[in-house]
């Protein structure tokens, strides 16, 4: 099983884990920059996007981003690693904090769902952007609960391991 085989990581493994994650984060990061600049410029932001639940206010944002669509689309593309890379760090954080057997496989586990329902998002966020004028009605809503159970995925993790630290 997947659990077992992240389990079996030595510290040097985990710590690698951790820096190529953070690296590639950064360049992820760097590269959504511009774009992200764009889209604020345009009055909306990805979180925005992410965060639209129904039709009328996603149109509201390809509306006023109707001229920079392209440059979305290659931001989503950017976006299709940043979930592996910062999966990578959510993973490596939970080995590296060493938790009891049964607690760390839960962890691990939330850690690989995140990117799970990033992918899932991301997946539906391009149906919207290729096709702008028609898009099932249901897309924008099952984008915003794909986005909140990768976020609370990610917050769970973040505060296990905040935690962890502090107790």
């Amino acid at each position: 099983m997947l659990l077992d085989k992240l389990n079996q990581f030595n510290k040097k493994q985990q710590r690698l884990i951790l820096f190529l994650g953070l690296m590639g984060s950064i360049v992820c990061q760097i590269l959504f920059s511009p774009i992200n600049n764009k889209m604020v410029a345009h009055g909306y932001n990805i979180i925005d996007f992410e965060f639209a639940w129904t039709a009328n206010t996603m149109d509201l944002i390809l509306t006023a981003w109707q001229s920079i669509i392209p440059d979305i689309i290659i931001f989503m593309i950017i976006d299709m690693f940043y979930p592996i890379l910062y999966g990578m760090i959510l993973v490596s954080w939970v080995l590296l904090a060493d938790y009891s057997e049964k607690l760390n496989n839960k962890l691990l586990l939330i850690a690989i769902l995140a990117p799970v329902f990033d992918y899932a998002e991301n997946i539906f966020s391009f149906i919207v952007l290729l096709y702008p004028s028609s898009y099932l009605v249901f897309i924008p809503f099952m984008i915003s609960i794909f986005a909140l159970i990768k976020f609370i995925a990610i917050v769970i993790v973040l505060i296990a391991n905040i935690l962890k630290i502090i107790f």
